[in-house]
């Protein structure tokens, strides 16, 4: 109710619904009856006349908007690169993996590789020559993948900026679908996403960049670790 009285206080000529969920096409509905004034709504609402139209809720989300902003005449965005963004911080290495274990528990957990196969693909990681840096939220607990010392573990040690450096400087991230991975992606490092098929699916939802591999199962908790190293080193030898 405030959000509502705050938007009819502040008189929009335009609203852009970027979220394209039922709770923000709602919104639409409330403003027209609690806020009632003479604004215009690009978004997924048949009633309004810049409609997004159901057959790209099946494509990726820069197709999504780049169409919804398109209904405005403004012209597709450019490719996104976020490396202004980054940081500076200590590097504990210079040629590392950038590794993402941990992914949200949406789909009941549907979008995590278990930990002890990431912490039997570390041997695999060095053995390749690379050293491993992890990185995860504060809440997060990677200490079972401190296998060698040549793993560091910056689980909650690490800022959004600082995320953007690290993953500028990696030789390539692992992980599977979570926000670490499309920061990844977005400063040109390579990434290697595992997705399931209970999740949404790498089309619509995978992360964009200059490189990246999307490797899906049907179920990340039956995924092996052998079915994983074939593609990524396929994947790692076409860098």
């Amino acid at each position: 109710l405030n959000f509502i009285g705050w938007v009819k206080s502040t008189h929009f000529d335009l609203v852009v619904d970027l979220q394209l969920v039922g709770r923000t096409r709602n919104y639409y509905y409330l403003f027209k009856i609690f806020a009632p004034q003479s604004f215009r709504w690009l978004g997924h609402v048949k009633a309004s006349p810049y409609f997004l139209e159901d057959v790209y809720f099946k494509k990726h989300p820069s197709e999504r908007f780049s169409k919804l902003l398109s209904k405005l005449d403004i012209p597709e965005p450019e490719p996104l690169d976020l490396t202004r963004l980054a940081a500076p911080i200590d590097l504990p290495s210079t040629r590392f993996v950038f590794l993402v274990p941990s992914t949200s528990n949406a789909f009941n957990g549907a979008k995590t590789w278990p930990l002890e196969n990431y912490k039997a693909l570390i041997p695999h990681l060095i053995q390749m020559g690379y050293d491993v840096v992890i990185i995860g939220g504060p809440k997060e607990d990677h200490r079972a993948l401190s296998v060698h010392e040549r793993v560091f573990d910056m689980t909650g040690k690490t800022s959004f900026e600082q995320i953007f450096y690290l993953a500028s400087k990696a030789a390539f991230a692992i992980g599977g679908d979570t926000g670490p991975m499309h920061m990844a992606a977005s400063v040109g490092c390579p990434v290697f996403i595992m997705f399931s098929k209970i999740a949404p699916s790498a089309e619509q939802v995978g992360a964009r960049g200059k490189k990246y591999h999307h490797l899906t199962a049907g179920d990340l908790k039956t995924l092996t670790v052998e079915e994983v190293l074939s593609p990524l080193k396929s994947f790692v030898q076409s860098l």
